[in-house]
């Protein structure tokens, strides 16, 4: 007999924004010369996610709250360009 776990629930939330910073080098160190200077900046990151590297380039995203994306891509875009990224794309809400 094949038992599944069935899904029970669904989080959905509004309040979140999506920063993605494109063509960062894809070595250690990177994710803390992100975000660690966010943590300073009292920016709380949620959900982080870096896609495979090809070539030793990697996009790094993250999401934080609506309300803090202001703070949080005036913090990122000057790491993400000191760190020789392609860009840093801002999108206020990914889940409508």
């Amino acid at each position: 007999m094949e038992v599944r776990n069935k899904v029970r629930s669904v989080a959905h939330d509004l309040d979140v924004a999506k920063i993605t910073i494109v063509g960062i080098p894809d070595r250690p160190g990177i994710a803390a010369a992100i975000f660690e200077p966010l943590a300073r900046a009292n920016v709380s990151v949620d959900t982080i996610v870096q896609n495979a590297s090809i070539h030793n380039i990697t996009d790094l995203t993250f999401t934080v709250a609506k309300s803090e994306l202001a703070r949080a891509i005036a913090v990122a875009e000057p790491i993400a360009k000191s760190l020789g990224a392609s860009s840093c794309l801002a999108t206020p809400s990914w889940a409508k």
